[in-house]
C-alpha cells in the first residue's frame, strides 16, 4: 500500500483519475484509499475533476470523484464549500445517480463537505 500510495503521486492528473477508477471500480477489495492520495492535488485537482464529474453519466464514477471533494475538504487542501460552482456540479452528480442506496451515500459526502465550511 505504501508503495502504490508513493508511485500515485508520480503520476499526471489523468493518469491518477484512471489509477483512481481502476481501483475504485475494477479492483476488490476497492483501494479507496486512493481518494485521500488523489485529494492532496487540492486546487490543481479541482478543475479536473469537475469537468470529469460533469461529463460523468455511471453512479460509481460519480460517487467517486464526489468522495475525492470529500477527501479534500477533509485534508484542507482545497476549500469545496466555498466554490459554488464545484458545489453546483457536485449536487448535480448526486441527482444523476441512479441506485437510491449510492445517491444517499452521495450526499451524505456532499453534508460532510458543506459542514467543513
Amino acid at each position: 500500500m505504501k508503495e502504490q500510495l508513493s508511485d500515485f503521486g508520480a503520476h499526471s492528473l489523468d493518469e491518477q483519475y484512471d489509477i483512481y477508477l481502476c481501483g475504485t471500480q475494477a479492483v476488490h477489495p476497492p483501494l479507496i484509499h486512493l481518494a485521500e492520495q488523489f485529494a492532496r492535488d487540492g486546487k490543481a485537482a479541482v478543475g479536473f475533476l469537475q469537468a470529469k464529474l460533469a461529463s460523468a453519466q455511471d453512479d460509481a464514477t460519480i460517487q467517486d470523484i464526489i468522495m475525492v471533494y470529500a477527501a479534500m475538504s477533509r485534508q484542507g487542501s482545497y476549500d469545496v464549500a466555498a466554490d459554488r460552482d464545484v458545489m453546483q456540479t457536485i449536487n448535480a452528480g448526486v441527482a444523476r445517480i441512479k441506485d437510491d442506496g449510492w445517491r444517499r451515500f452521495s450526499a451524505q459526502k456532499v453534508e460532510e463537505i458543506s459542514q467543513s465550511h
